[in-house]
């Protein structure tokens, strides 16, 4: 079959780059761009293409002539999923509905099973159009039924950290950031939609983060946001800080701030829920910031239980309609919260007692009693509400990157920590298995280098040969932020030896203490 065939204009009447479905892969027959992307189905496949308004189905006529038929609008099968247990089979398809949106959807094993009415139902929720004919549906199910790409994802039903790796995280709106792939397998509604990003980080940080100088409030809320991630890396449990102040005095806007390193001020979740709802919501949030605004809207019965409930990290346990146990939420979150009361004046209106288990949990701050309300220094505005809609406006206006920053910084952090294990290693059997190759300073000849009692200094050559060239810097660097390395003053990586050595060549001067671990 020819994989450079002309195809009349589709639906859209616009010219597209033809993409042919086949035994091999996905090839583009348009200029000279090609790319592949691996399929295990056979056969069927042959008889479809794909282009930018849709899958066109190839049908032979008599005269062995192939005409293209459009079946319906773009939709792709990226990959196959399953939980980190191997249950819960799936494959990743993205639909593209008529406003040029794609939605990312998981369509379990069993359905592809089923009717094609059950198997299409939840693409023609996403916007999937189909073509005409009484057969369409079934082929277009069936044609899903037969693409089964190479592509692996994680199907996670949480926001976090994938695994005890640290290397890829998953925010509230599905997005991974970090090495492997992952994919949400539920809606998480208004608070994922608020994880999205405005602006630039740039100015989030002349409108936010500049604004927290001075104001100790401020920077303890920014500053909780972003404890978030960390709290899983150090195995610690979850909680935070309820703000507690009089009405239209900023403890609103810290939480808003807060907010804006993960995503709009809709990221600022209400407590007028039920402790099931607030299980989705805390799960949603995981590994980053639940914000919690006006405790009195929750039912002074239940608000301690619930502060309970977010510190433990884990939701009740329930029975499925069969009898087995199901699974539970949990989470690792740090948690913000503001109200005009404090937790225990709210339970005492029930007639309930705070412990201080959810004292230490969930910790008082008064935030009215600032200079200026919630805070302290007005950075040039003339009363504390301009303030407070200067902020509210830099929250809106800029938000949601500062958080993608840090986890990027977290994940290369990491990945640095593994390097920087690796070539300390490098570095430490290549001095312990060539010792006889270092001399006492002074000395000359055709030596590695040469040592004292403190220090191996390593000439380049030999540096270049045990770490390679390419990696010679960065290994310089690594050892140096692991304080294992000796450099003379200002930015440089290496040390000039001293006037007893001929010549005083620069070397990486490496801490004998490595020879030791």
């Amino acid at each position: 079959m020819n994989n450079e065939l002309h195809v009349p204009k589709g639906p859209s009447e616009t010219s597209s780059n033809i993409i042919k479905l086949h035994g091999e892969g996905l090839t583009t027959s348009a200029s000279s761009a090609s790319k592949s992307v691996p399929l295990d189905a056979k056969g069927i496949l042959d008889r479809y293409f794909w282009r930018s308004e849709g899958i066109y189905h190839l049908e032979p006529d008599e005269a062995g002539d192939e005409h293209p038929t459009w079946i319906c609008s773009p939709v792709r099968v990226v990959g196959i999923c399953r939980r980190v247990d191997s249950t819960g089979w799936s494959r990743v398809l993205d639909i593209v509905d008529a406003d040029g949106h794609t939605h990312r959807r998981l369509i379990d094993e069993v359905d592809f099973s089923g009717s094609p009415a059950a198997l299409l139902r939840p693409l023609l929720d996403c916007g999937l159009q189909l073509g005409k004919g009484s057969d369409v549906r079934k082929e277009v199910a069936d044609f899903l039924r037969e693409w089964r790409p190479q592509e692996r994802f994680v199907r996670v039903s949480k926001s976090g950290w994938l695994d005890a790796d640290a290397d890829t995280f998953v925010l509230g709106n599905g997005v991974t950031i970090g090495q492997k792939n992952a994919v949400f397998d539920r809606d998480t509604g208004d608070l994922g939609a608020s994880v999205t990003t405005k602006g630039s980080l740039d100015e989030w940080r002349k409108a936010i983060a500049a604004k927290c100088i001075g104001n100790p409030l401020m920077l303890l809320a920014v500053s909780q946001a972003f404890a978030g991630p960390l709290l899983q890396i150090l195995s610690m449990e979850s909680g935070g800080f309820h703000f507690r102040g009089l009405t239209s005095r900023g403890k609103t806007t810290l939480l808003e701030v807060a907010a804006s390193v993960w995503g709009a001020i809709g990221f600022v979740q209400s407590w007028r829920a039920t402790d099931n709802a607030l299980e989705s919501v805390a799960s949603g949030c995981s590994g980053g910031l639940l914000a919690l605004n006006e405790l009195h809207e929750v039912s002074p019965k239940i608000a301690g239980d619930i502060v309970y409930m977010l510190a433990n990290g884990r939701g009740k346990s329930r029975m499925t309609s069969n009898g087995a146990l199901k699974s539970s939420e949990s989470w690792t979150i740090a948690v913000l919260s503001s109200g005009e009361i404090s937790l225990a004046d709210h339970m005492a209106s029930a007639g309930k007692k705070i412990h201080a288990g959810q004292e230490i949990r969930f910790v008082d701050i008064e935030s009215d009693g600032r200079l200026y309300g919630a805070f302290d220094d007005l950075h040039g505005e003339t009363t504390s509400m301009l303030f407070a809609e200067k902020l509210h406006r830099g929250a809106v206006d800029h938000h949601g990157h500062a958080g993608t920053a840090f986890l990027d910084h977290l994940i290369r952090s990491e990945r640095n920590l593994e390097l920087m294990r690796n070539m300390v290693e490098r570095t430490r059997t290549y001095l312990t298995a060539h010792m006889e190759r270092f001399e006492p300073i002074g000395s000359d000849g055709d030596v590695d280098g040469w040592l004292d009692s403190a220090w191996v200094y390593i000439r380049p050559e030999t540096w270049w040969r045990i770490h390679g060239s390419e990696n010679a810097q960065q290994a310089a660097r690594l050892h140096k932020a692991a304080s294992l390395l000796k450099t003379d003053k200002g930015e440089t990586l290496q040390l000039r030896m001293g006037r007893s050595t001929p010549g005083r060549p620069k070397v990486y001067a490496v801490n004998s203490s490595i020879l030791e671990s």
